[in-house]
């Protein structure tokens, strides 16, 4: 279905929404967590608050 609605790029994470609001709210036991973004990996708790928050939004989907 996302592929016929013009989809062009999926980048799948395989973490649950729950790893990473702890990795929000306790960051020193997550290091090394990383996340993929379209092209490349990169360790979520560089990215800028808006970026993990995009991720944390979009983790959970339904088919």
């Amino acid at each position: 279905m996302f592929f016929k609605r013009g989809g062009v790029n999926v980048a799948p994470n395989v973490l649950s929404r729950e790893t990473l609001l702890a990795a929000r709210e306790h960051p020193e036991q997550y290091k090394n967590l990383c996340v993929r973004i379209v092209g490349y990996s990169e360790v979520y708790l560089r990215l800028p608050e808006n970026m993990q928050l995009e991720i944390l939004n979009r983790t959970e989907m339904s088919v």
